[in-house]
Parts: C-alpha cells; structure tokens; sequence
C-alpha cells in the first residue's frame, strides 16, 4: 500500500510539473512576436479591478526568452536542492515565496515607477533563502561549506539591501539579454520570506504537539 501511494503521489507531482513547464511555454508565446503577456502579469489596477488571475499567473510571464532562460534555470536548480521535502511541502513554500515577493514588488512599484510584474525572480530569490538557512543550520555539512554558503546568503542580502537603498540592480550590465526593470523590493522580500518561512517550519518541527505532524518537514 505503501509503494502505491508513493507511485501515486509522484504521478501528481509529475503532472503538476508537466502542467507548470506546459503553461509556461503557452503564456510565454507571445515572445515570438517580441512582445510580452500583459494579460497575466501582476498589474495592481487590473487586479483590483477584477482580474484575480494575475496573482498566481504573474511568474509565468517573461519579456523575452533570455528573461525565460535565466527564470527558469535557476528555479531548476533550486527544486533539485529541495529533494528532502515533500511535494505538498516544496509548493507550500513555493505559495509563500511568491506571496512574499509579491508585497515586496507590490511596495516598490511607485518608487520604481513600474506598474507590471512578472518573473520568477522573486520565488527564486525566496527559495535561495531557505536553502541556504537550511544548509547553514544542518550538523552534517562540512564547516568549510557552511562558512561558503553563509558567505553566499549574507553576500546575496546585503546585495539586495544596497540595490534598494540606491535604486539599482548590480547585475543588469552583464546580463545577456533583456530582463525589463526588476522591482529590487520583490527580491529583498523573498529572500527575508524564505529565511522566515525556514524558521516556521523549524519552530513546527520541534513543537510537542502531534497536531502539527503533517506539517513537518524531514531537514
């Protein structure tokens, strides 16, 4: 019973992944015509307006397939590192990353004067925040490691924190292609969500109460 239940939830889980990379490429179509999906990015008036879609339809969207590319991989890389949680749990955090960024970006639009978002950005830098607090909190990585990743996390921080206080993004002289204003607000936001959201899970992990044993997360 055991290993069909394990069959049958990695079944869901790759179709959910099937779904994903498949909505991906359809709402990304309209960079063929090097134009963008407007229609699904994050446009605050839009949503207040009745567009709801775009709350959950907004990492999706690109303006064009560097943007894609770069999104993409780097979101890849970081589900590979997750492979100790569950399914539930790793679309739990995703959920929270992306809420996260969303009230950061949702800040910062009129200090950056940018009023449509979109990317994956914000959950990727939400979920470098969890992995790295995870790795720097493990007792079975070597010390060196730890001293890197650590090295890493506070690096990638104080990066955003300076981004922010002087209205820049370090990294747009040597990106490769166009990857549109980023709202620096959404990358500071989901990288302190990630580190929360760690935390949260480390505080249900150690409670007593076996209420909170679905919600536990094997470290």
């Amino acid at each position: 019973m055991k290993i069909e239940n394990n069959a049958h939830s990695t079944r869901i889980e790759n179709t959910i992944i099937c779904l994903f990379f498949i909505l991906l490429v359809c709402i990304n179509t309209p960079l063929f015509s090097e134009t963008y999906n407007q229609t699904f990015s994050f446009n605050p008036t839009l949503l207040l307006q009745g567009e709801y879609w775009r709350f959950i339809t907004h990492p999706f969207v690109h303006i064009s397939f560097y943007h894609l590319l770069t999104d993409t991989l780097v979101l890849v890389i970081l589900w590979s590192l997750l492979q100790s949680y569950s399914f539930a749990e790793k679309l739990l955090l995703i959920l929270t990353c992306l809420i996260g960024s969303l009230i950061g970006a949702w800040a910062g639009m009129n200090h950056y004067q940018v009023y449509d978002y979109s990317g994956l950005s914000g959950i990727n830098y939400g979920l470098i925040g969890f992995i790295c607090m995870q790795m720097m909190r493990q007792k079975q990585i070597l010390k060196i490691f730890k001293i890197g990743v650590s090295v890493f996390y506070f690096s990638v921080l104080l990066m955003s924190i300076i981004e922010l206080t002087i209205g820049s993004h370090f990294l747009s002289s040597i990106h490769l292609g166009n990857v549109g204003t980023p709202i620096i607000s959404s990358h500071l936001a989901g990288i302190i969500t990630g580190t929360f959201f760690y935390f949260i899970i480390e505080r249900i992990k150690t409670s007593p109460s076996k209420d909170l044993s679905p919600l536990i997360i094997a470290g």
